[in-house]
């Protein structure tokens, strides 16, 4: 099944009792089939973006593997979560018409960071299996609507956006509720540097998560730049990327540009033991460094 379809298409898993097993098309996303996924504003519905679209823009988790607003959909639609989840139409997409072909998920992130929106108006996405939900922006109602499997686990909110916190509450009929919130990032910004592990063996793959944060560590997805790398001692590049569709930048050069605060460093080891130092910096930002264990 196509992301889109995911709440209608359970349903019928549901009712079909020979049904043994269903897959989403697709987890992972990945290069090629560039822009079958991407959603466009124009008027034109393209199955294939032009370049410099490369990748296809369609998975649950990005090709850096951070999870998209969709894979937190399909966990509310399998019955595997109960906290309700916040997705922003981008600020900027307000009022045009989306042009979607049926790998196609609405434009989203699930941030409460929109630099230079103030007073624009968004639409933000509810999802949860609760049967209603209100939306809160900075304490105050926006409203309460139906959620659940009678609104496909997806209530969309019209709100004007204005910086601080917005709080989604999931009501239940056994009158238990649940909560998940968004704040907005201050200015100032700092690069962290996270590794999946500190000691690797020779020969082996870290990878490196990188991000701009504030001093609250909340992701500042409204300040993307060009983040510069070096690898020291035993280790070197094996690739640097973000998840960003359209881009002419190189997988192996030292610098990438962060796609809503985020990219992706892939560091090797070599046949030597000792420390790899990862290095950071970016403009605006302090530089950044960590060590790596080599056994």
């Amino acid at each position: 099944m196509a992301s889109p379809d995911i709440a209608t298409n359970w349903k019928k898993v549901k009712e079909l009792s020979a049904c043994i097993g269903d897959y989403t098309w697709t987890a992972w996303d990945y290069l090629g089939e560039a822009g079958i996924g991407i959603v466009t504003y124009d008027g034109r519905l393209r199955f294939a973006k032009p370049y410099p679209a490369y990748l296809a823009y369609c998975g649950d988790f990005d090709i850096t593997g951070y999870r998209r607003s969709m894979s937190y959909l399909h966990e509310i639609v399998f019955a595997l979560r109960k906290t309700p989840y916040i997705a922003v139409q981008l600020p900027k997409h307000y009022g045009k018409e989306p042009m979607c072909t049926p790998w196609s998920f609405s434009v989203t992130v699930s941030s409460w960071t929109w630099k230079g929106q103030e007073g624009k108006n968004c639409l933000v996405e509810i999802y949860s299996d609760a049967p209603e939900v209100k939306l809160f922006v900075n304490g105050e109602s926006v409203g309460r609507k139906p959620a659940g499997e009678e609104q496909d686990y997806r209530t969309l909110f019209d709100t004007a956006y204005v910086s601080g916190k917005i709080k989604a509450t999931a009501y239940y009929e056994d009158g238990t509720t649940a909560h998940y919130s968004l704040r907005t990032a201050k200015d100032e910004e700092a690069l962290c540097l996270l590794p999946d592990r500190v000691k690797l063996g020779k020969d082996e793959l870290v990878y490196v998560a990188v991000e701009l944060r504030d001093r609250e560590e909340t992701l500042q997805t409204a300040a993307d730049r060009k983040i510069c790398l070096r690898v020291e001692r035993v280790g070197h590049m094996q690739g640097f990327g973000s998840a960003n569709p359209v881009s002419e930048e190189n997988f192996f050069d030292e610098s990438r540009t962060t796609y809503y605060g985020r990219a992706m460093a892939v560091i090797r080891s070599g046949e030597d033991s000792g420390t790899i130092r990862l290095t950071a910096w970016a403009d605006e930002a302090e530089e950044v460094s960590i060590e790596i264990e080599v056994e």
